[in-house]
């Protein structure tokens, strides 16, 4: 603080074109003070500074270097060091450093909480409490949620493991990857590399089932939803084996055909949409008959793999079965259900607004009343049923 007050003094002044001696007579103290706090040994009682800030026509802010123009230049003069290539150790007690300074910036607690990570396992140790205590003030005060995932991510790394639960809770679950993502980092750091390559595959497997899976944006556009369906299907007959599509992957085919028919229905290309709808069902019948997907029991039974590892089916969720049973996780939501074909081509059961996955039936209204239509709806109702021809 006395150092930037030294500064900032020493510039108003200087701005004023005043000599030492006669700015303290205006101000009303000795030639000494003034001279003194140029030189950061001191610093002016607090009843002095609304004088100072009044006589330089600025606020007390702009005086001690509290202002956003002060701010904004210390924050470059940070980042200028930072480029320089400063050595982790030392970008890491630099941000510190500005951290103390400006406790509510959180782009300085981000770059500790970076550096931190990238600290090696003595120094991590060493500066502990300085990053826990960033990163607990971050969890509590941060509404900044990808600040907060990367403080929790940063504790999970590099706390002991009676503290590693505590924070591991405290991931998001909103995508499976996010906490699993964190378990193969620290297998990793802890030298449990091929518990740490199993999870890895574990992400890669799940991100892709997020990929397939994820609600498009574009089902009220027939030619986006036409391809954003065709994309899958042709990932989904990537995997096939001698012209078979895997059971894993048999639901998801077959609802991407039904909202490939709608799509060319919306298009106007009637033939196109009656393949693809016939298509669509008899690859539905095929999967509510396979035992893949009557499966109900979560472990001990291999029903497909992926890389060599097992990928058994609970309730209409995959797990990955690990060599132990903490590494046992739900991976997604089939949502591909026996109902699903019938409720999409009549919506009698959900509410698309609330629903989004049957978001897009209304581009079965150009044959909504057609014969044909109605005969393909009956053999859905079957397959919904469970009474299957």
């Amino acid at each position: 603080m006395k150092d930037i007050f030294a500064k900032r003094i020493k510039h108003y002044r200087r701005k004023e074109d005043l000599t030492q001696e006669e700015l303290a007579i205006k101000i009303g103290i000795s030639p000494q003070s003034v001279s003194k706090w140029e030189r950061g040994e001191g610093f002016p009682d607090v009843s002095l500074l609304p004088i100072i800030a009044n006589y330089f026509e600025i606020t007390i802010d702009e005086l001690l270097g509290n202002d956003e123009i002060s701010k904004r230049q210390d924050y470059d003069k940070f980042w200028n060091k930072v480029n320089e290539g400063l050595p982790t150790e030392e970008a890491f007690k630099l941000s510190v450093e500005y951290s103390k300074k400006y406790p509510s910036n959180e782009r300085y607690s981000i770059f500790l909480i970076s550096k931190a990570m990238q600290l090696s396992d003595e120094k991590q140790k060493e500066y502990f409490s300085i990053v826990k205590d960033t990163c607990e003030r971050v969890v509590e005060k941060s509404v900044n949620q990808n600040l907060r995932e990367r403080a929790i991510r940063c504790m999970c790394m590099i706390c002991n493991d009676d503290e590693f639960e505590k924070w591991y809770k405290m991931a998001s679950s909103e995508y499976k990857n996010s906490s699993m993502e964190i378990i193969e980092e620290r297998l990793w750091k802890l030298g449990r590399r091929e518990e740490s390559r199993m999870y890895h595959r574990v992400n890669d497997f799940n991100l892709l089932l997020h990929y397939m899976f994820r609600l498009d944006r574009c089902y009220d556009v027939p030619e986006k939803l036409l391809d954003w369906c065709l994309t899958r299907v042709n990932i989904i007959e990537s995997f096939a084996v001698d012209g078979e599509i895997p059971a894993l992957w048999l639901g998801a085919y077959a609802r991407f055909h039904a909202h490939i028919a709608a799509a060319k229905f919306g298009l106007g290309d009637k033939e196109e949409g009656y393949y693809y709808l016939e298509k669509s069902i008899e690859l539905f019948e095929k999967w509510v008959n396979d035992p893949l997907y009557k499966k109900t029991v979560v472990f001990g039974d291999n029903v497909t793999s992926w890389n060599g590892f097992e990928i058994n089916i609970f309730r209409q969720r995959f797990v990955f079965n690990g060599s132990r049973e903490e590494f046992c996780h739900d991976l997604f939501y089939l949502r591909v259900w026996r109902e699903y074909l019938y409720d999409f081509m009549t919506v009698r059961r959900y509410d698309t607004s609330k629903y989004e996955w049957y978001n897009g039936w209304e581009l079965f209204d150009s044959v909504r009343n057609e014969e044909r239509y109605l005969k393909y709806v009956e053999k859905a109702k079957l397959i919904a049923e469970g009474r299957m021809q």
